[in-house]
């Protein structure tokens, strides 16, 4: 499955309002986020989503986020990629617009803003922002992260790091390979 076709495919999934509740992460276990993946089909959609539930967190900056990984497999092809969506919401007198994201090593992302919004703005000029950005990961960054993945956001503003702490990545990645019979790529 295309780049394109991934990321159409993911927000779909998103819009399509099957969203999970946000958990706290804290005292979850690997096992728990890996029961907690839920399989998301459609006769009308060309892929079918394993997604993980979302989680919130924040950055040293303290600007909060709400991430989910999901699991894209093409009915087409059978391929699997696998996607990061984050919700950034802040308050501040402009926006952080984020646009890159990276993996330790300089290893860059295929990223995209799926939108972007202003509300609340205040009459001394203070609003509230949300982004909505999509990334791409590759299967081997996910897999070869058993200490949990650190992602660094680069912005207009400098650059903030997410971490998904190891419970979570390695319950997702449990979580897809048994709703796939194993297959993680």
């Amino acid at each position: 499955m295309n780049v394109k076709g991934v990321f159409l495919c993911a927000l779909a999934v998103l819009l399509a309002g099957c969203a999970s509740p946000t958990v706290d992460i804290k005292n979850i276990s690997t096992e728990q986020f890996a029961a907690s993946v839920e399989v998301v089909d459609s006769e009308f959609s060309s892929a079918k989503a394993y997604k993980a539930a979302p989680i919130t967190g924040k950055v040293a900056s303290g600007h909060g986020y709400t991430a989910q990984l999901i699991a894209v497999r093409s009915k087409k092809d059978d391929s699997i990629s696998h996607v990061l969506s984050t919700v950034w919401e802040y308050g501040g007198e402009d926006w952080i617009l984020f646009k890159s994201a990276t993996l330790p090593g300089a290893v860059p992302l295929y990223f995209s803003v799926n939108k972007r919004d202003v509300s609340d703005c205040r009459s001394y000029g203070f609003c509230d922002y949300m982004e909505d950005i999509t990334v791409i990961l590759p299967a081997e960054s996910l897999i070869s992260s058993p200490g949990g993945l650190r992602i660094q956001f680069g912005s207009s503003r400098g650059v903030a790091i997410m971490e998904l702490p190891a419970n979570y990545v390695q319950g997702y990645l449990q979580g897809v390979s048994s709703a796939t019979g194993g297959k993680l790529m």
